[in-house]
């Protein structure tokens, strides 16, 4: 299963789109609101959740990583080459694809 949290506004797996990404996005955008993203992903060996902007700490539910499954370090690896970028619709719509793509 994939959740994605725009600050209070969710969609989960099939029902995640670009243009709803976009629209989240660009609402908050526009009422000058501090932009959260969440990718929570349980799937098979993956159990992350991915944050990118103004988030609040939370504990990922991982552990201590050294037991993470090749599918989950590539995500990890990717989200780690992204996550301090500024937070526009490309940036996340790349991410979720990449989730979808390695959760295949």
């Amino acid at each position: 299963m994939i959740t994605l949290r725009i600050n209070n506004s969710s969609q989960t797996n099939s029902n995640i789109e670009e243009q709803w990404i976009r629209e989240q996005i660009q609402n908050r955008r526009a009422e000058g609101q501090a932009i959260c993203v969440e990718f929570e992903v349980h799937y098979k060996d993956v159990n992350m959740i991915f944050p990118f902007g103004n988030c609040p700490s939370r504990s990922n539910g991982g552990g201590g990583g050294q037991n993470f499954s090749k599918r989950t370090w590539e995500l990890i690896d990717f989200w780690k080459r992204i996550k301090d970028r500024e937070i526009n619709p490309g940036l996340i719509i790349s991410f979720w694809k990449h989730i979808l793509n390695a959760c295949n």
